[in-house]
Parts: C-alpha cells; sequence; structure tokens
C-alpha cells in the first residue's frame, strides 16, 4: 500500500493518492513511514505548514531519521526561518547522512550569517563529496570574497560560471570588488544578455558605471531594477549616490535611507528603538549610531554639535578606537563604545541620517572647522617628542586599509611613493596601521615610524596635531585630518565618489584638504606633481631645532 501510495505522489496523482493515505494515517498514527508519506504529499501539494507537522512528527517517532531532518531543514529554509533550517541541517547530519546538497544548504546559512569558517567547512566538504558540485563551489567562492581574498574568490567562481549563472553574476562583483570596473561591466553585459531583468544583474551594471563615471547609464539600470523590485535597497542606495555626486543632496539624502534595508546590513540598524526625525526632545534621551567605516564617522560628525536643537540629552554610540577621540565632542553629552549592546534612550537616529534630518544642503558645507580636536596631553606629550626635528614633518598614509575592498584601484603601489624620494627638507612620518614591517620596507623613504604606538584615533590625531602636512590616500585618516583642519593632500583613485566630488582640487567638506586625483595612466604623474609641491611646502615649514 504504502508503494502505491508513494508512487502516486509521484505521478502527481495528489487526490487519490490522499484518499488512500488519510484512512492509513487516521489508523496508524504512530508509523514514521506514514508520517514521510504524509509530509511528502503535502509538501508537493505546496501545503508547508502541514508538510512540517507530518516530517516533525516522523522526527519524534525515529529521532534518527535523517530524511525527516533533512526535510525540517529545506522547509524551514523555504520558508525564511534560518534557525530552524539550521537544526534540521544539522540533526539529519548527526543522524548519519551523507549528502554534498545537506553540507551546501546548511554553509549558506552559516555564510548568511558571517561565520565564514563554519561556512567554508560545509562548502568543503561538500566537494570532498561531490567534487563537480557547481553550487558549492560558487558558494565557497562567496566566503573567500566576504574574506576580501579576490583571486580565490574569482578562481572559484570562474571555475564554475559555464555552468552556473549565479556564478557568472558574482564574477562581476568580485571584478567589481577589485577594482577591475571596465572587466566587472562587460562581464555584466553577458549575464544581462542572459536575464535582462535579472536585479543583481543590473545593480552590479549600475555600480560598475557609478565608478567608470557612467552616470546616466548608471541611473538607468538602477532604475530598470526597480522597476522590477521597487523596493530594492541596492539600486536606492545606487541612485542616491548618483544624486550626490551631481549635488542633489536632497534627493540624495532621501534615497541614501535605503542602506538600513539592505540585506546584509539591515541588522545593525534594527535596534528596536524609536526614530528620531528631528522634533525636539527635552528631558529626554537621544541615541545617535555610528555607522558603516570610520571615515564616514569622522565625516558626519561635525553635524553632532547641532543636536543641542533637540534640547534631548545625546549619546553617541561609537567603535571603541573613536572613544576617547570624541569624548569632548560639543553636542554629545555621553560617549559609549558600540560594545554596548543596549543603550537605554527615547529614540535613535544613525549617524549619516542627521544630514537628511539636518537638510543638509551643499551651501551649508563645511560648516565649522575644525570640529575634531585631540586630548590637549596627548598633543603635548607629542610636541616634546618631535621637538628636535627642524624639517618639515608631513606624515603619510600609504596603502588604505588592508580588509577593505578595491584597495588595489585606489591606492599607488607601496615603489611608486619613490616620487618623494628626492625632496629635501621633509621628514615623513607613518601613520599607516595595519601593515607589518614586510609591508612598510616596500615603500622607498626613510619613515618614523611611531605606529605601534597608534593604538585608537586619539593617539593619531595627537601625532598629526605636531605635523605639517598629511599626505594620504582616501582612508579614515584622510578625514581625521580634514575634520582637524589639517593641511591634508589626498590622493584621489579617480573613482566616482560623492565625497570628493567629480573633479577640482578642493573639498566642500574640508577646507584644508588638496586632492590631488590619479589620472588615467596610473599614479606616476600624480606623484610627480606632490613631489614638486612638497618641494615648495618644504622651503616653507622648515625650523630651528628646539632644545
Amino acid at each position: 500500500m504504502l508503494l502505491e501510495i508513494s508512487a502516486l505522489i509521484g505521478q502527481r496523482s495528489y487526490l487519490l493518492a490522499a484518499q488512500k493515505l488519510n484512512p492509513l494515517a487516521a489508523s496508524h498514527p504512530n508509523d514514521v513511514d506514514v508520517a514521510m508519506l504524509c509530509g511528502q504529499l503535502a509538501l508537493m501539494r505546496g501545503e508547508s505548514a502541514e508538510a512540517v507537522k507530518h516530517f516533525e512528527q516522523a522526527a519524534i517517532l525515529a529521532p534518527g531519521l535523517a530524511a525527516a531532518h533533512a526535510q525540517l531543514g529545506a522547509l524551514h529554509a523555504a520558508m525564511g526561518n534560518a534557525e530552524l533550517a539550521l537544526r534540521g541541517y544539522q540533526a539529519a547530519l548527526a543522524a548519519g547522512a551523507v549528502s554534498a546538497a545537506l553540507h551546501n544548504n546548511l554553509g549558506t546559512i552559516y555564510l548568511d550569517r558571517g561565520k565564514l569558517d563554519d561556512a567554508q567547512q560545509c562548502f568543503e566538504e561538500a566537494l570532498r563529496l561531490e567534487p563537480a558540485f557547481a553550487a558549492a563551489r560558487n558558494n565557497l567562492g562567496r566566503v573567500w570574497r566576504e574574506r576580501h581574498e579576490f583571486a580565490q574568490a574569482l578562481e572559484c567562481f570562474r571555475a564554475v560560471a559555464p555552468v552556473e549563472f549565479d556564478a557568472r553574476v558574482n564574477v562581476g562583483q568580485v571584478l567589481n570588488d577589485m577594482g577591475e570596473h571596465a572587466q566587472a561591466r562587460t562581464a555584466f553585459l553577458a549575464c544581462f544578455e542572459e536575464q535582462p531583468d535579472h536585479v543583481p544583474v543590473l545593480c552590479g551594471l549600475g555600480g560598475a558605471c557609478i565608478w567608470l563615471w557612467q552616470l546616466d547609464d548608471a541611473e538607468r539600470y538602477f532604475n530598470l531594477a526597480l522597476a522590477r523590485e521597487p523596493a530594492n535597497a541596492n539600486a536606492r542606495v545606487g541612485l542616491a549616490n548618483i544624486a550626490l555626486l551631481r549635488g542633489e543632496f536632497a534627493l540624495g539624502w532621501d534615497l541614501y535611507e535605503a542602506r538600513v534595508q539592505i540585506p546584509k546590513y539591515e541588522h545593525q540598524y534594527a535596534s528596536g528603538h524609536p526614530r528620531w526625525h528631528g522634533e525636539e526632545m527635552p528631558g529626554r534621551t537621544l541615541l545617535v549610531s555610528a555607522e558603516q567605516g570610520y571615515g564616514d564617522v569622522l565625516m558626519f560628525a561635525r553635524f553632532l554639535p547641532s543636536l543641542t536643537r533637540a534640547r534631548a540629552t545625546v549619546v553617541f554610540r561609537c567603535s571603541k578606537p573613536l572613544v576617547r577621540l570624541f569624548g569632548g565632542m560639543q553636542g554629545v553629552d555621553r560617549i559609549v563604545s558600540d560594545a554596548a549592546s543596549f543603550v537605554a534612550c527615547d529614540a535613535e537616529i544613525p549617524l549619516l541620517s542627521l544630514a537628511r534630518v539636518l537638510r543638509v544642503t551643499r551651501k551649508d558645507l563645511p560648516g565649522v572647522v575644525p570640529y575634531i580636536r585631540p586630548p590637549e596631553a596627548l598633543v603635548l606629550a607629542w610636541s616634546k617628542r618631535l621637538a628636535l626635528d627642524p624639517r618639515a614633518r608631513v606624515g603619510l598614509v600609504w596603502g588604505g586599509n588592508p580588509d577593505r575592498a578595491r584597495n588595489g584601484a585606489r591606492v599607488p603601489a607601496p615603489g611608486e611613493y619613490g616620487a618623494l624620494c628626492d625632496v629635501a627638507g621633509v621628514t615623513y612620518y607613518n601613520l599607516q596601521v595595519g601593515f607589518g614591517p614586510a609591508e612598510l620596507s616596500k615603500v622607498p623613504l626613510a619613515l618614523v615610524d611611531h605606529s605601534a604606538e597608534l593604538t585608537d584615533f586619539a593617539d593619531t590625531a595627537a601625532l598629526m596635531a605636531n605635523l605639517d602636512l598629511v599626505i594620504a590616500v582616501d582612508t579614515s585618516v584622510a578625514h581625521l585630518a580634514g575634520a582637524m583642519g589639517k593641511p591634508t593632500w589626498l590622493l584621489n583613485s579617480g573613482a566616482a565618489d560623492w565625497r570628493w566630488e567629480i573633479d577640482g582640487i578642493d573639498s566642500p567638506w574640508y577646507p584644508s584638504v588638496r586632492i590631488f586625483r590619479r589620472r588615467e595612466d596610473g599614479w606616476a604623474r600624480t606623484l610627480a606633481e606632490v613631489a614638486e609641491a612638497l618641494r615648495s611646502f618644504a622651503l616653507t615649514h622648515s625650523r630651528n631645532p628646539r632644545s
């Protein structure tokens, strides 16, 4: 009878199967095989909740039945319940299931949760069991991409790209990550020819076109994505970047709110507190939460003093390396580290949303600068240590964040700083952190290296306060120097970024910043210009040795 019912389900004769199965289920409520068939029939009929009930019954009747747990894992995953899906897959494997698909499915849950080591282990086990498993190879590439190991990610994606569309899309994504935007655009266009309605492809094309300064094309692709998926947050953020690049701040800030809905990041914004919209809050507490990279936090901290209008107790939550630096920030009553998972408050707002609430336009920039000042005791301590250096003191940030995407397009190779070797009367101070002696040795300059002592941004700011000039690639230190009003020469990669505008040498955000933009043929001419300007700067900024 059971074989007959199973055959009927396989033939999609669901009504006849149900007529034979229902009486059997009523008379044999503790039969695990009957429970499994009931679950299978409900699954095939699209009755997910009913299927879960039957597979759960089977799992209770036979805890070691891997098939029941595997079905539960798949059903919960399809229903969006990742925690229950995780338990189902783990139970199936614990029951002795040997399945590449199970390992792959479990790995995707770990990957979505950011548990990269667990995810990698699952995908590698899936590939051990089934070496030609294209989806598992593609997912392993996603792990490498999350780790910013782009060469390994690209190798995985390209290995299965001929048979896996998602891998072809991921080739474009990782090329964008690597700064190879023209190649990324080509890869995405090929995917677009296959599936012109595929929203990640349209967003990938839009992103590549922004970096290539093809703003009209980027806008068209993002709008096509929204036509197919009106709530897509990535497309709205892409349009926000275009609007801000064009100086359309009101539209840009509105669209930029979609960043809090990007699936990868939305958990960071899900605080549960009411959102602050600019109203007065006398006698209550307003929490402002830092977000995104350190550079963004330093850039938008300029708006914190404006919060006096809220008439509230303002608490600013930020990463520990920023806490000391912001200790005396005007408009902030208390600083807490983001290690504090909960802060009692009456309303909250992400830091970058202040621009929208305050209705910031380009005419409002730069505001009061400097707006960041390092602790005086730290500044004095560095002043004593540097007192005997008579030459122009130039801080150098040469390499960018080693964990950040697109470094290859953003920064000169270490050897290219040789253009600054022949500038007389300059002492170069290394402001680069995160690199070891091996990387530092590749820079052909005599760098005074105090980086081991720069434990947070307060230390870095205090050292910079005693320098005459900061030369930096586009990193948080460049924003810090600009926020301090320190003369700063920014080595701009030439990629589209609304923070530094489309062209020109000045920044509306930082009056003390001068922008040196990379040429299409590389960094050589740009660094030659920096060297020439530095010769003139050194002549006017030398000093007599202090006793």
